[in-house]
């Protein structure tokens, strides 16, 4: 619960500080986005603390507690606001050097032909060859879901962490 009340005592500062200079802002001819970005950095930021109070559950993460070296390319879809991209995003990263994939972001924000040609509609997306995940996992999800769909390297042994 202190999570939710510090993440509106900010928002409030943050919208007071945004209002005054917003009006500044609008006489200089400048955009209104200032303002919508400031609230979805807050949003993107404090998500993990506040997603069981917004009916997503929990975002805690199960370490992957054995993967094998796998050769192939992991290509991440993520977009500009979404909540799970960053955390998604972070496992991969740690997963990548314990289990040597290539990782490739695609920024699909403003790429709609893209969307419509993988036929995406939520973010996260993680695709390995023609399989795809989508949304949230856990560490030991994702080593999974790669461990499954990627190549393995021959003559390598499992890691312990």
């Amino acid at each position: 619960m202190s999570y939710i009340i510090r993440l509106r005592q900010l928002a409030n500062r943050c919208l007071r500080i945004n209002l005054l200079s917003h009006s500044r802002e609008l006489r200089a001819g400048r955009s209104v986005a200032s303002l919508y970005s400031d609230f979805s950095w807050l949003y993107v930021r404090y998500f993990p603390a506040i997603s069981q109070y917004m009916g997503y559950g929990s975002v805690e993460d199960r370490a992957a507690t054995v993967v094998a070296p796998v050769a192939g390319i992991v290509t991440l879809y993520t977009g500009l606001g979404c909540p799970f991209c960053p955390i998604v995003k972070c496992r991969l990263t740690e997963l990548q050097s314990k289990m040597s994939f290539e990782l490739r972001e695609v920024d699909i924000t403003f790429k709609p032909e893209l969307l419509i040609s993988k036929g995406i509609r939520t973010l996260p997306v993680i695709e390995i060859g023609a399989a795809k995940w989508v949304g949230n996992g856990t560490s030991l999800q994702l080593a999974q879901f790669i461990s499954e769909h990627a190549a393995p390297i021959s003559g390598t042994s499992p890691t312990y962490s």
